[in-house]
């Protein structure tokens, strides 16, 4: 049985082929005071293509969580949502919430 199958067939593997599941990546400049988030939702597939699944995996980021049998996700995104902050405030003229004392 190849790694690729026995992955497949993980629990986690299972869990997530076909159900709806979401990913948040981001980052934050501190020396600009900024930070963007993406979030992507929607339904996911393991990968099990022999080529689909070596491509990003040569080509794409590395896991930070490397595992023996490396399951490869897809979400075939609906909403695509992102929030952008610059110098400390939200972009696109929303203020945040004020809290009075």
């Amino acid at each position: 049985m190849s790694a690729n199958s026995e992955a497949r067939r993980s629990a986690p593997a299972r869990a997530i082929d076909r159900a709806v599941a979401a990913f948040r990546t981001g980052d934050v400049d501190v020396a600009r005071r900024a930070a963007r988030s993406v979030a992507v939702t929607g339904p996911a597939a393991v990968v099990t293509d022999a080529a689909a699944r070596d491509r990003p995996l040569r080509s794409g980021p590395v896991s930070r969580v490397p595992a023996r049998h490396e399951v490869l996700v897809r979400i075939e995104p609906e909403p695509v949502t992102g929030r952008e902050l610059a110098g400390g405030r939200p972009q696109g003229g929303v203020e945040p919430a004020r809290v009075e004392d």
